[in-house]
């Protein structure tokens, strides 16, 4: 039987180097199965007929759109929109939680709606017990020396302290943070414990840790702070610092990295730091991990 397809395979290259073969390897390949069609065909007992060859798949696309493709109705449309939005959303909180954004005072306007189903919802729940989690697995891996120096600091609010309620009453981060609204909330003493925090909280202090804990509220609010932690089931830490007279008006950063540098003057090892804000946990005197947890309401420097 003869195969005379076999000789498109052949294709003559004098003068070329052994090198030069070689690189014509891949493309020699690339015919091979380029024309395995063509020597199924030429194998069989019938004549090679070119108009039998497989002919390419042609996808005809609408030219345009109508309201009366299924696909393309106005409801489906608006489902994409809806769907882009929410990527659009969710790229800004990630982007947020990722420290990424120039210093912002509200949500977007267009993301008001899937915030609060984020914050009100399954995942913002998730985020938290997730960093809780690993947390506590870094906890239990630390050695602690025989001073009882080691210690673990803790933000307070939206780390210990949930003001959900609060910001289920000022749209999530749709509105600018007013300092007076938010310390009548405070006076209150109504914030309910983060429930994987609380976790976290019993945990270190369990494994030998001291417990710090480092807030930007005033010392005017020790007391309903105290009470309110209380509470809620947090007990037993160690100290309680808050901001003075001489701190008012330094920014967040600032002024927790001159607290974290005055307690490793005082002989204290920060092994962990726990905190929503990027301001609870960078700048000078940083512990050894620190955990971020997740806030897209509010931004403090």
């Amino acid at each position: 039987m003869n195969f005379p397809i076999l000789s498109f395979l052949y294709i003559p290259i004098p003068h070329l180097s052994r090198f030069q073969i070689r690189a014509m390897k891949p493309i020699s390949l690339i015919l091979l199965v380029s024309l395995l069609p063509l020597v199924s065909l030429a194998s069989s007992h019938d004549p090679f007929d070119a108009h039998l060859l497989p002919r390419p798949l042609v996808l005809e696309l609408p030219s345009s759109l109508t309201s009366d493709d299924p696909i393309h109705s106005p409801s489906s449309l608006d489902n994409k929109e809806e769907e882009l939005l929410h990527l659009k959303c969710t790229s800004w909180r990630f982007a947020g939680e990722a420290n990424n954004l120039v210093p912002w005072k509200t949500i977007p306007v267009d993301c008001a709606g899937y915030m609060k189903d984020y914050i009100t919802g399954p995942a913002y729940r998730f985020d938290l017990e997730m960093v809780a989690h690993e947390a506590m697995a870094y906890a239990r891996s630390v050695r602690l020396g025989e001073d009882g120096n080691d210690v673990w600091v803790f933000d307070v609010d939206e780390t210990l302290l949930s003001n959900l309620p609060y910001y289920a009453d000022h749209g999530y981060g749709l509105e600018v943070f007013n300092p007076h609204e938010f310390d009548k909330w405070v006076e209150k003493a109504m914030a309910p414990a983060i429930p994987s925090s609380l976790m976290l909280y019993e945990e270190v202090r369990a494994l030998g840790f001291k417990v710090l804990l480092l807030t930007g509220r005033s010392e005017a609010h020790k007391a309903v702070t105290v009470e309110n932690l209380k509470k809620v089931g947090f007990r037993d830490w160690d100290k309680l610092l808050l901001r003075g007279s001489n701190d008012r008006e330094k920014p967040a950063t600032m002024y927790k990295s001159e607290k974290r540098r005055e307690l490793e003057a005082d002989g204290y090892r920060i092994q962990g730091n726990s905190g929503d804000q990027w301001s609870d946990l960078l700048g000078s005197s940083m512990s050894s991990r620190s955990f971020k947890l997740p806030n897209p309401m509010y931004y403090i420097p």
